[in-house]
């Protein structure tokens, strides 16, 4: 693979396109996209049930990428604790 993201890290990419790098916005997505779906398909069971939570779970992690709005001195990026909060279930 000679892609430019393909050594980074998934912090590194997340950092990345926190600041505006689409290039690593995609890599991210392409990087988490198939092991999501195979932990999803895992806990699920049905093909379509993970593709809509994988969908949802990048959804949040893509929407969540950027400075805290409550903090802003806060580094670029998700956090750890932000990571994990885009893979708790939604409320409802």
């Amino acid at each position: 693979m000679s892609h430019d993201h393909a050594d980074a890290s998934l912090d590194e990419l997340a950092r990345r396109a926190a600041e505006g790098d689409r290039e690593a916005l995609s890599a991210l997505v392409r990087d988490l996209q198939h092991p999501m779906y195979r932990l999803a398909l895992l806990f699920l069971g049905h093909p379509d049930d993970a593709q809509d939570a994988c969908q949802e779970i990048l959804v949040r992690i893509v929407t969540r990428l950027g400075p805290s709005r409550a903090d802003p001195s806060s580094p670029p990026g998700p956090t750890r604790s932000q990571c994990a909060a885009c893979s708790a279930p939604a409320n409802g």
